[in-house]
């Protein structure tokens, strides 16, 4: 397998070995230059500490600092707080970092795509290519790849796709190649010789080091390529901005603990202090004989106490006090109830397919998922919100992929709201 190594932008090899149609030098240069490493960490739940880093590549696929990767990339860093997860991507090893932000992530194909203002540092754009199966013939046609394995610079292999089929046990929406990938090189493009991305590089095959696992290109949104996709005005604006959550729908086999947020916000100190809440069981499912309990995340106001005083197999109560004899400011009390959930026969569980920023003007791609099967909620200022069904009229096709129109997206984010009266939703301009 041929090999060449990048060097500040420029092409040197690593072996005098003749190279056997590598992508020409004009292609190999924007391909380099569209490459960042990215840096991964997060709190750990247990100890608050922070984690290992994980290291990956990416590349940009839009002027305005769009980045696509590998979600595993999260996954490697273990049980972290998904709130304290942070990203640092560098188009140079020797220049500083700069911070990127997670906009999409898509559960079922591993694609990650960050954001990063990269201001005057110079970088290239990708652009996918969109006759794949014209152009590509399994074991036949050279293609290529260039990422920052561990422990090198950015280095260049070629190879082949061996299978459009990717793995059968488990199935998996993948292709096989002969290349192999190191550690650090997840999130890698996959390219053809005039550097259009057909996949990007997810590993090697579990049973063996010589089988390449890709991720086809037709799973990247393509909302993202388009040079029109407007961003946030600035990193902390888009912090701000509501999560929208895809999931679907799967037959449910094990308990499932839950947490369902409370909020109680009372408008002046003579409002009355005290409050019942009641909690509704999931649809099909039917609460444990564990006994439920109340956390607190705020309280301030008054003294606030809280317990159950009701639990049964279809419901919970909560009783909220609130001292108002001490009462300095109208009290919030912020927390949740959390129970164990025993599934029933018509019991399901949402699997993530997806999770996005709400971005002006943008639709959210639904991959072949059946809408019947499809749920959406959002992530408003730290409160998930109660997962909603999707209609019919939501969705539309774009070059021949399900999605959910902006409109819809606008519509069921009002809504959300709604159920959340009590929390401001900043920069929902976008």
């Amino acid at each position: 397998m041929n090999r060449r190594k990048f060097f500040a932008g420029a092409v040197a090899t690593l072996t005098a070995l003749p190279f056997v149609g590598l992508p020409a030098d004009a292609a190999a240069t924007n391909v380099r230059s569209s490459l960042v490493t990215i840096r991964a960490t997060g709190l750990l739940r247990a100890s608050n500490e922070l984690s290992d880093s994980v290291f990956g590549t990416g590349f940009f696929v839009n002027s305005q600092g769009y980045i696509v990767t590998s979600l595993h990339l999260i996954k490697q860093l273990g049980a972290v707080i998904p709130e304290s997860i942070r990203f640092e991507v560098n188009t140079d090893l020797n220049e500083t970092p700069i911070t990127a932000i997670q906009i999409e992530r898509r559960d079922q194909v591993d694609i990650l795509v960050l954001l990063a203002k990269m201001g005057m540092r110079p970088f290239s754009v990708l652009r996918r290519e969109r006759n794949v199966m014209r152009r590509v013939r399994e074991g036949e046609t050279r293609v290529y790849t260039s990422g920052f394995p561990k422990g090198y610079g950015a280095i260049i292999d070629n190879g082949a796709i061996t299978s459009f089929e990717g793995p059968v046990s488990p199935p998996s929406p993948t292709w096989t190649t002969n290349m192999t990938f190191k550690g650090g090189q997840s999130g890698s493009p996959i390219y053809l010789e005039d550097g259009s991305v057909i996949a990007v590089a997810k590993g090697v095959d579990a049973g063996t080091t010589q089988i390449g696992i890709v991720v086809p290109i037709m799973h990247v949104p393509l909302n993202y390529w388009d040079e029109d996709t407007e961003a946030p005005a600035n990193m902390e604006a888009a912090e701000g901005i509501p999560s929208i959550l895809i999931t679907r729908n799967v037959p449910a086999t094990a308990t499932q603990s839950r947490i369902v947020p409370i909020n109680v916000q009372l408008s002046s100190c003579s409002d009355p202090g005290i409050r019942n809440i009641r909690v509704d069981v999931s649809p099909g499912w039917k609460i444990s004989a564990t006994p439920a309990t109340v956390q607190m995340y705020e309280a301030r106001g008054a003294s606030i106490r809280t317990r159950v005083i009701n639990q049964q197999a279809h419901m919970i109560e909560v009783l909220v006090e609130m001292d108002m004899s001490n009462c300095s400011e109208p009290p919030v009390f912020k927390g949740g109830v959390r129970f164990d959930e025993i599934p029933g026969p018509d019991a399901v569980v949402q699997m993530p397919i997806s999770e996005s920023l709400f971005l002006r003007n943008r639709s959210i791609p639904l991959g072949q998922d059946s809408i019947s099967d499809l749920s959406i909620s959002f992530l408003i200022n730290g409160e998930k919100t109660e997962p909603r069904s999707l209609a019919a009229s939501d969705v539309r096709t774009i070059n021949g992929e399900l999605a959910i129109r902006s409109s819809a997206l606008s519509v069921q984010l009002d809504r959300a709201q709604a159920t959340l009266p009590d929390l401001s939703v900043r920069n929902n301009r976008f």
